[in-house]
């Protein structure tokens, strides 16, 4: 499939729920529960068994953060994941953005940012503790050599084996968006 985005999505779960426009579902105010798989400014993947033919309208209520306002928007589908071409998606539909207010728009905007932030910032304390982790091994060879290396690998132990246990709340916010 021929790429046409034209902003950065990240992956990112986000609770919807999606009426088709027009439908007897939309009249009778029921909705489908779905999640994002990916989210931009523009555009949204949704994973769902449900699917709709590339161009249908839908109404989604996006909830980004609770308890705020959700974002009510209106996408129109650009195209379904298919088992045998797009297995890592696979099931969901692929959306464009058609109707959205302003405020809706920067709130997803401002979502996407902060998430990109969050992810830039675990990679970089990913990066910092494989640091740390290589200077532990190499304080191990210093030690035979200068007596306070001893202290230093006391102090990075201690380092290490308090981030070994959140390390894994990084690791999953880095995997998450490598998933896209």
């Amino acid at each position: 499939m021929k790429e046409n985005r034209r902003h950065h999505r990240l992956a990112f779960e986000v609770p919807v729920e999606l009426k088709r426009n027009g439908s007897k579902i939309f009249l009778k105010k029921r909705a489908i529960l779905v999640k994002t798989k990916n989210i931009s400014k523009d555009g949204l993947f949704i994973t769902t068994n449900k699917t709709y033919p590339p161009g249908t309208l839908l109404k989604l209520t996006l909830r980004l953060y609770y308890p705020d306002e959700p974002v009510h928007l209106t996408a129109k589908v650009v195209w379904v994941a298919k088992k045998r071409l797009h297995p890592n998606v696979y099931p969901g539909m692929g959306l464009h953005i058609v109707h959205i207010s302003p405020e809706d728009r920067r709130r997803i905007a401002g979502y996407v940012l902060e998430k990109s932030k969050n992810y830039k910032d675990a990679l970089e304390l990913q990066q910092m503790y494989f640091s740390l982790k290589n200077m532990a091994a190499r304080l191990v060879e210093l030690q035979e050599r200068h007596s306070q290396a001893v202290n230093f690998k006391k102090v990075v132990d201690t380092a290490i084996e308090e981030i070994d246990a959140v390390a894994h709340i990084i690791d999953k916010e880095v995997w998450e968006v490598r998933q896209l």
